[in-house]
């Protein structure tokens, strides 16, 4: 086939070919891979019927391709997240936006380690999985949507959305809000709404947003606002829905890894800064040791 018939879906296809060939190269891929591989019947036991372990197994080590420093994270710390994924009944990935992992680096071992993090169609997800609550959705508001929300008796809203060329543009229709709609298996519907300035107050108090800024570290705030956004206000409606075991163990899981992000923030106490120079001084003068001992 020529060049110039070469369609977008072949360039894409060759492309993620070679990222695949690539990432099947790199030593701690290979490690991740083996450590998920001999993870699978663990994981195949907790995953709810018509989810695949061989699918999650490859899901992560996709996570992984495209976010080189998950490669860094120990495979213990891998599986215990695809595990974790896997209880929740969670499909980890960018396309359905249920659950992703993100990279931490622990201030002990100083080695970096995988956390699972809840996507926002993951606690929907988890919320319709209840049984009390028959329909979920969480949206976004632009500034040239007609947007109401009533209270009292006649609660509800209404959302016409603008749908001009320029809809999605973020400098000529910019996000001005987020609402989640829960209507439960009683006829009750309810609504959540908060506006832009909210969750960008949520994001800036983040100690995961606040300690990717720190260290340099990508995260789903600088790279999907709106998920994010939708996913703050499906967490504020979701103190009013009925609770399951699944959808409270969601939110401690999301909870965990502001905990981790809290503590890489905090400063290092001086005799654990002390204890890590000592300990990495050590491994020079025995590399140099064993450098010497091969010369002579």
């Amino acid at each position: 086939m020529s060049t110039e018939h070469t369609t977008l879906a072949q360039v894409r296809a060759e492309g993620e070919a070679a990222a695949d060939t690539a990432l099947a190269r790199h030593p701690q891929a290979q490690r991740l891979q083996y450590a998920l591989e001999r993870a699978i019947p663990m994981i195949a036991r907790v995953l709810p019927r018509g989810m695949s372990a061989e699918r999650q197994m490859q899901l992560a080590l996709n996570l992984a391709g495209r976010n080189p420093k998950i490669l860094e994270c120990t495979p213990i710390s891998l599986v215990r997240a695809v595990v974790a994924a896997s209880e929740l009944g969670l499909e980890l990935g960018e396309s359905r936006q249920e659950a992703h992992l993100i990279p931490f680096r622990d201030r002990k071992s100083g080695g970096m380690e995988a956390k699972l993090i809840i996507g926002w169609q993951g606690l929907i997800k988890l919320g319709r999985n209840s049984g009390a609550i028959n329909a979920i959705e969480a949206r976004a508001v632009r500034s040239r949507d007609v947007f109401a929300l009533t209270f009292g008796a006649g609660s509800g809203y209404t959302h016409t959305p603008y749908l001009g060329p320029d809809a999605s543009d973020d400098a000529a229709n910019p996000i001005v809000g987020f609402y989640c709609s829960a209507l439960l298996t009683s006829g009750h519907s309810l609504v959540e709404h908060m506006t832009r300035a909210q969750v960008d107050a949520v994001r800036d108090g983040s100690d995961g947003y606040r300690s990717a800024r720190q260290y340099g570290r990508e995260h789903p705030w600088a790279t999907s606002y709106e998920a994010m956004g939708r996913k703050t206000v499906v967490r504020a409606a979701a103190k009013y829905w009925p609770r399951s075991d699944q959808l409270l163990r969601a939110l401690e899981a999301d909870d965990d890894v502001e905990h981790e992000a809290r503590r890489a923030l905090a400063p290092v106490p001086g005799d654990v800064v002390r204890a890590q120079l000592a300990e990495r001084a050590a491994t020079a003068r025995a590399v140099v040791d064993a450098e010497e001992v091969s010369d002579g």
